[in-house]
């Protein structure tokens, strides 16, 4: 009697999150900035958590959004999640040191939802400019004509990548209001747009850049949120966060 012949085993999807840290707001806090400290910006407390003083590099599996996100073991179609979290400085060209085509879907986080009445508004970013520019990053460096008018990341190029028609599909379909501890967060499709060109910008292009069908890098995203600034307002935002990562990672 022939022995049954075991189930092959499913390759794990493997996903790639970021955050970003704190960057320099101000010109008077350029000089002597620590590129690893995160105390303002929630795309990095996702995933550290408690605020971070800096000097070395944050362990990123820590904050309410990673821990979240490691609760999701496998895709719909049972293939084993294996996750990447990671907290990125705030510097020209960190998209380059991304090892995007080795995980099936990366996607970044970077704070870029401001104003009063949108502390719930989650841009989900359809596309990107080609473009870099801006202020200082968080080692002193600036794009552009030396700090000035923003210039093209790919010579050559047009100035809009697109997102993939797939991916396209899953933003929309993720584009929707989102009910939390009473708190209501509006995830909203946004396209490319000329005002868009710093850092996160550069990096959503760059990861663009990196998808290709016949490669294992198939969909990359970029998520903007909104500034949360206390414990609750970061875990609520995680919890926000997590179902609509879900969606977008399915194969």
């Amino acid at each position: 009697m022939s022995k049954p012949k075991k189930k092959s085993k499913q390759k794990a999807w493997k996903v790639y999150v970021s955050g970003f840290l704190d960057w320099p707001r101000e010109d008077n806090e350029v000089a002597g900035f620590d590129k690893w400290k995160c105390e303002l910006n929630p795309s990095g407390r996702l995933l550290i958590g408690a605020k971070w003083p800096g000097k070395t590099e944050p362990d990123a599996t820590k904050g309410p959004l990673a821990k979240k996100l490691k609760t999701i073991r496998k895709t719909s179609d049972g293939r084993p999640i294996e996750w990447t979290f990671k907290a990125l400085p705030v510097v020209w060209g960190i998209g380059r040191q991304i090892p995007a085509r080795s995980y099936d879907v990366v996607i970044n986080l970077g704070l870029g939802v401001y104003g009063k009445g949108k502390e719930t508004t989650i841009f989900l970013e359809n596309g990107a400019r080609n473009q870099r520019g801006g202020g200082a990053d968080a080692v002193g460096r600036t794009a552009g004509r030396h700090g000035g008018p923003p210039t093209r990341i790919e010579q050559g190029a047009g100035l809009t990548l697109a997102t993939s028609a797939g991916s396209s599909a899953k933003i929309t379909a993720a584009a929707g209001e989102l009910n939390v501890s009473g708190t209501r967060f509006k995830f909203v499709r946004k396209n490319a747009r000329s005002k868009n060109h710093y850092i996160c910008n550069e990096t959503r292009y760059l990861m663009l850049k990196q998808v290709r069908p016949n490669k294992r890098l198939h969909q990359t995203f970029f998520i903007h949120v909104p500034e949360a600034k206390t414990n609750r307002e970061i875990s609520n935002l995680a919890s926000a966060l997590k179902p609509r990562i879900e969606q977008l990672i399915q194969p």
